[in-house]
């Protein structure tokens, strides 16, 4: 092949690594956004999709969508009550009332969700949750794990005595083929925790192990 004809061959590599690229985000966007259509239609409310939009972030193949998004699996239901948990978090420090803004005037959900946006859009900076399962093969075992594993992180916040010692509480769980164990990073501001976890095998007291990381980096309140 001569050099104009290399040079033809490389641009049409480009174009369609980017055609694809660009294809992969559309349907992440378009998943998440679906994701977001059936926590409303589950639990009949907009301040848990709200949160789900702004304040959660799924960075999952397309291997895993189909899972997260079945009408009578775990995924809708799990990702309703994290959002559930993070509004159970936000009451317990004073700092907002999601259901309470919603349901404010006998109960005239659509009239208040301009209210309910913009104390979303207040407390984007105080707590968030992020899942990553790269690499990872989307089996029974790991979905199963990945659902209590989200379970447990989300009634830690909800129901425990903790605060982050930065003030912000950004969890990110990452599903991990090679781990052997759950480990726990915490940044040095207090505010940024990332949980690894293995996603082929449970490991004893895992939810222990990773409730103790999370109180590593935080303080207990009355």
């Amino acid at each position: 092949m001569n050099r104009k004809g290399i040079l033809a061959a490389l641009l049409s590599a480009v174009m369609l690594f980017s055609v694809r690229t660009t294809s992969a985000a559309i349907d992440q966007g378009q998943n998440k956004d679906e994701l977001i259509a059936k926590v409303h239609e589950y639990v009949h409310s907009w301040w848990q999709p709200l949160l789900v939009k702004g304040q959660m972030d799924f960075n999952i193949s397309s291997e895993w969508w189909p899972k997260m998004l079945e009408d009578d699996g775990w995924g809708v239901k799990t990702v309703a009550n994290l959002a559930y948990d993070m509004n159970e978090y936000y009451k317990r420090q004073g700092l907002s009332d999601l259901e309470g803004i919603e349901s404010a005037n006998n109960n005239d959900r659509d009239a208040n969700r301009a209210r309910v946006q913009t104390a979303v859009d207040d407390l984007q900076n105080k707590v968030s949750f992020s899942l990553s399962t790269d690499g990872v093969n989307c089996d029974a075992t790991s979905f199963d794990l990945c659902h209590r594993y989200m379970t447990t992180i989300g009634e830690f916040i909800a129901r425990d005595t903790w605060l982050p010692k930065g003030g912000e509480a950004h969890i990110a769980l990452v599903l991990s083929p090679t781990a052997k164990d759950v480990s726990v990073s915490i940044n040095p501001d207090g505010k940024h925790f990332s949980i690894t976890a293995p996603s082929s095998v449970e490991v004893g007291e895992w939810d222990t192990k990773m409730l103790n990381g999370l109180k590593r980096g935080g303080r207990d309140v009355l």
